[in-house]
């Protein structure tokens, strides 16, 4: 008798349609600390390190945490990379003209921070 092979589903279209794969954005299903549904500003690292604690015991659950790391950090791209683009095309305009109002935050680093 040859054994069955078991293999994890390539990730495509098709197949991160199939049951037991939840699409939606990941804020939308996660509750705030009020038990509501997250605000419109998303805690991208607490998302993340949310995702981070789930149990991968299996490879199932190995690749539902693969694919919601992968889905946050594409979120994650849509969302930063227009409003990069924006403050590189703003960087000569005087700070009261910027879109994106830079912080003064400190940090190691020096420079601007957004």
């Amino acid at each position: 008798k040859t054994p069955t092979k078991h293999h994890a589903p390539t990730p495509s279209s098709s197949s991160l349609d199939a049951p037991g794969f939840d699409l939606r954005p990941l804020s939308s299903a996660l509750p705030s600390a009020h038990g509501a549904v997250a605000s419109p500003v998303r805690n991208w690292n607490e998302e993340f390190q949310q995702i981070l604690e789930r149990p991968a015991e299996n490879l199932h659950q190995k690749l539902e945490k693969a694919l919601a790391i992968n889905k946050l950090s594409l979120e994650f791209e849509r969302e930063a990379v227009p409003i990069g683009i924006q403050i590189i095309e703003e960087v000569h305009f005087h700070e009261s003209d910027k879109t994106h109002k830079s912080l003064a935050v400190g940090g190691q680093a020096g420079g601007e921070k957004y």
